[in-house]
């Protein structure tokens, strides 16, 4: 497959447990839609994934964030879904589309536009699909590469479709990079965006990959997935970690600084 260039949403340089990352995220959603809606015909499944690229990562040699979730919901038999892969880049939008494992799966759908107009339109395409965005079921993916991550409207679909879990993985590394610049912290997606639980994942690499997973139920956190509460001492120290830099984290420690949360 030719290369995709750098402007695409979802393809950014990761590891390829990054990649696995995402097929455990989405495994514990699809596991507690099944357990409580698999005998149930009218319960359907929404995922939005937001930086969806090609499908592939060829820096990382890997399959990326749309193949991660066709591939587990094949794997567990979840056949009542929709998904929506959306990109910035044409020619991401175009490789996807041709991959074979979304060609051929009716229930998927690939959008090219910015993230954040995509944000403002998922309860219209969740009514146009015949369901009521205020009991939607699902999920949306943001993997934020540099091209920001849309808090403000991420904000609004909370409010709008409280049932969207949010799985919010970034490289705290560039995050804290970018701050004077763009002055957000990982604490102020969490602040900025109303979901009751939150859970961490340990993050990953020199990059510090990790993933926030916003819920309004309330679950046990998933420690063999390297999951945790975010009230928890381990997310604790995850939160603390991914949120300041190293001379940051000694300047609290040196004036005893309470948690983050």
């Amino acid at each position: 497959m030719s290369s995709i260039k750098r402007t695409s949403q979802g393809q950014s340089l990761v590891t390829e447990d990054k990649a696995r990352g995402f097929g455990k995220a989405f495994a514990i959603n699809l596991r507690i839609f099944q357990s409580r809606f698999a005998d149930k015909a009218w319960a359907r499944y929404f995922h939005f994934d937001l930086n969806a690229g090609s499908g592939y990562n060829d820096e990382a040699d890997c399959i990326g964030s749309p193949l991660a979730f066709l591939s587990v919901v094949h794997r567990l038999e979840v056949t009542n879904y929709r998904a929506f892969f959306v990109d910035i880049s044409r020619d991401a939008v175009g490789a996807l589309l041709h991959r074979p494992e979304v060609a051929s799966d009716e229930r998927s759908f690939v959008m090219h536009g910015d993230n954040a107009e995509f944000v403002r339109a998922i309860p219209s395409i969740i009514e146009a699909a015949g369901d009521r965005p205020n009991m939607a079921i699902g999920s949306v993916l943001v993997d934020d590469n540099g091209t920001g991550i849309p808090v403000h409207e991420l904000a609004d679909l909370a409010a709008a479709c409280p049932r969207l879990d949010l799985f919010i993985n970034v490289t705290a590394t560039g995050l804290k990079r970018a701050f004077q610049a763009r002055q957000l912290r990982l604490t102020d997606i969490i602040t900025g965006i109303e979901k009751q639980h939150w859970l961490i994942r340990e993050p990953l690499g020199q990059f510090q990959w990790t993933m926030l997973l916003g819920r309004n139920v309330q679950v046990n956190d998933h420690r063999a997935e390297g999951f945790y509460l975010l009230e928890s001492e381990q997310g604790q120290q995850a939160l603390e970690r991914c949120n300041y830099t190293a001379a940051e984290l000694r300047e609290r420690y040196r004036k005893g600084q309470p948690e983050l949360f």
